[in-house]
């Protein structure tokens, strides 16, 4: 068996374990197609919010190894000598599928959660309607931690850009958010990466 990490030609070198992310949600979708037994051409992908970020073609998982397919699936976090520190993670809303699964589907004004963190007093977040952040339709108003809780409303920020007048997000596009926080001094972290992809349910 080969194991794999290349670059996706539209690769992100998303640090999705990376401190200034933690908090956030990250949607993680994996494509595994084993090789026919005696050839290589096994296929393996990763997308990190709805973006390609790695994938290998001409893959040998199984030899010729025929009786049975894939029999199992594994979520491990594995570290060759172990861990250098204690490090938690959460998994939600995970599916095994024979098609492609996409992002989740909100209502127009879909309540984003963010972990509260104590180091921060404030936060504050945009959505737009590309993976680039290129048409900003939503900005909050920055909004103490409380609860971690935010809906995208004309109430609680002021939407913008393809979506100005609007109070609620339309279907179609497939949105995007980015997040940033206060400290008690005022400063502003920066911004997250452009992550959590969702559609507006028709």
């Amino acid at each position: 068996m080969e194991c794999f990490y290349a670059k996706g030609q539209q690769g992100l070198g998303n640090r999705i374990h990376a401190t200034e992310e933690s908090g956030r949600w990250v949607c993680v979708e994996a494509r595994l197609k084993l090789n026919t037994p005696g050839q290589k051409d096994g296929y393996a992908a990763l997308w990190v919010d709805g973006r390609l970020d790695t994938e290998r073609n001409g893959m040998d998982f199984r030899g010729t190894y025929a009786d049975h397919t894939l029999n199992a699936v594994f979520l491990e976090a594995y570290w060759n000598q172990g861990s250098p520190a204690d490090q938690y993670r959460w998994y939600d809303d995970f599916v095994v599928s024979t098609k492609p699964i996409g992002p989740l589907t909100a209502t127009s004004n879909p309540v984003l959660i963010m972990t509260p963190d104590p180091g921060w007093c404030a936060w504050q977040v945009e959505v737009a309607a590309d993976a680039d952040g290129r048409d900003v339709v939503w900005r909050s108003r920055p909004k103490q931690v409380g609860d971690g809780r935010l809906a995208v409303a004309a109430g609680t920020g002021e939407f913008g850009g393809p979506a100005a007048g609007r109070t609620s997000l339309s279907p179609g596009p497939v949105y995007f958010t980015r997040a940033r926080q206060q400290d008690a001094a005022g400063a502003w972290s920066h911004w997250s990466y452009w992550h959590q992809p969702f559609v507006v349910a028709r």
